[in-house]
């Protein structure tokens, strides 16, 4: 009734939402490389690519504005995705190394949140930056990429703790408005063919370092996904005492029926006698029922 997830043999797995980030990365790059191998060895080579491109990534990537309104759960589903193993690799690393701070200094259950708000902000901003008419911000058509979640956690690492250094040895560190400069010079520097992914960058960090500035005055943008994740859990789990209780409350009503059936007829009615006396009093008997229990006393 009970089955435990394979996740939680990974020690302090159910705490550690970096980890959690991570593995969903991994799966859902995994996934979306198995369907493409599947369709490049059923068709030709460009057959395949041109199916993948037009229905996988089109389907889950940011793509025209005009489309938008059909396909709004893009906005959840392209910073998931990566193009290329090395890319998942980088950006795994650099959003281990921002989001774990981020993690030891407000809590695990902040990352996520974070994570996801930065997505949905950068491509809306992604997608309002197409309505500026100059050729320049037209770049590829779609896009899958983690930038947008990245540079928020980032933004919100940065403005958790300005001054917080990164120790690699006992003798070397670096400060984390370096670290993050680094990264973001790394992202413009990607990111030079495709102008658009600019506003998708700006828009992720952004809602991070928002997303920190109301936890400082005491809001908790995060807390409700969580709640409902543990009221959809609460739903679909089985109580695990729920089987045995009625196990339970069968077994016993069997017992007590064996038990009347092997007693005699006047032994059933002295326990009844008996049991009214305890709940209601002496007084509370019949004259026929104080006479038949005297009888049974003598």
């Amino acid at each position: 009734m009970n089955r435990r997830s394979p996740f939680s043999y990974i020690p302090g797995f159910a705490n550690n939402a970096v980890l959690q980030v991570v593995i969903i990365n991994g799966i859902a790059f995994a996934t979306i490389q198995l369907i493409r191998i599947v369709m490049l060895v059923m068709t030709s080579k460009v057959e395949g690519l041109n199916l993948y491109e037009t229905h996988i990534v089109a389907s889950l990537a940011l793509g025209d504005v005009h489309a938008l309104p059909l396909k709004i759960y893009t906005l959840l589903s392209y910073g998931w995705f990566h193009n290329g193993f090395w890319e998942l690799f980088s950006n795994m690393l650099w959003f281990y190394l921002f989001a774990s701070m981020v993690q030891m200094l407000i809590g695990h259950k902040q990352v996520i949140p974070i994570y996801i708000y930065s997505m949905i902000v950068g491509g809306i901003f992604y997608y309002l930056g197409q309505f500026i008419n100059i050729p320049l911000f037209y770049g590829r058509p779609y896009i899958l990429s983690p930038l947008a979640s990245l540079t928020g956690v980032a933004a919100a690492a940065v403005t958790l703790s300005p001054d917080y250094r990164f120790y690699f040895a006992d003798r070397f560190s670096l400060p984390i408005l370096l670290v993050a400069g680094i990264f973001l010079l790394l992202c413009l520097l990607n990111i030079y063919a495709f102008p658009l992914m600019f506003f998708m960058i700006l828009g992720g960090a952004l809602s991070g370092f928002v997303y920190v500035k109301l936890l400082k005055k005491g809001y908790r943008p995060g807390a409700w996904m969580y709640d409902f994740s543990e009221r959809l859990q609460t739903m679909v789990t089985p109580r695990t005492d729920a089987g045995w209780s009625k196990h339970a409350r069968k077994r016993n009503d069997f017992i007590s029926k064996f038990d009347g059936a092997s007693k005699p007829s006047g032994e059933n009615r002295i326990d009844a006698i008996l049991d009214k006396i305890n709940l209601k009093g002496y007084d509370a008997l019949s004259k026929e029922e104080k006479e038949y229990l005297q009888k049974a006393g003598k």
